[in-house]
């Protein structure tokens, strides 16, 4: 009785999200297990470029969601959403510049988890749960950076203080995202 959602933009299969998001942990794991501190980070969170780029990349993604919005879900309404969407990217710059960086990358992984969740949607629970669990815990940490960005400086001073919690982290990263992989191969060549 429940199809899959057909949007005119995009749909991809389950095991391609399970591939994007087992690369995406792997390169985690590769940048915190080569890193030597979390130095450049924390100062990349008040560098204007990383701002701009990641808040204006944000706002592009959400704008050509926006474009291709459906009747059923405000598609009558996309000019004014536009419109209110620019003004608010323009705004932010002026009124809070502060960690506009750590929010556009809040919202980043907050856009990559709707295909993500489309890809799984109506799919049988034992090929999608490692994929949908990755992805709620990366939606809630999405959040809370999104709502309190200077939580995310207080984390890289955290997790650069020992070499060894980037090293866990890296680890638990490499492994979920080699799990994902596999759970891909499994869903494209049907073996089980």
């Amino acid at each position: 009785p429940f199809a899959k959602p057909t949007h005119a933009y995009f749909h991809m299969p389950l095991w391609w999200a399970e591939v994007w998001a087992g690369l995406f942990l792997l390169a985690i794991a590769l940048f915190f297990g080569r890193a030597q501190g979390t130095h450049g980070l924390r100062r990349g969170l008040r560098s204007r470029w990383w701002d701009g780029g990641l808040f204006s990349a944000a706002a592009g993604w959400f704008c050509w969601r926006v474009a291709h919005l459906q009747e059923a879900d405000f598609g009558d309404h996309k000019g004014a959403i536009l419109v209110g969407a620019v003004a608010l990217w323009l705004a932010s710059f002026r009124f809070i510049p502060d960690f506009l960086g750590v929010r556009g990358a809040a919202l980043l992984v907050l856009l990559a988890a709707s295909p993500l969740l489309e890809a799984a949607y109506m799919e049988p629970y034992q090929s999608r749960l490692f994929l949908v669990t990755g992805v709620y815990f990366f939606i809630l940490l999405g959040l809370y950076w999104a709502v309190a960005p200077y939580r995310m400086r207080d984390f890289l001073e955290w997790l650069g203080a020992r070499k060894r919690r980037m090293r866990t982290l890296a680890a638990l990263s490499g492994l979920y995202g080699v799990l994902l992989l596999g759970c891909a191969w499994v869903a494209k060549t049907g073996c089980s």
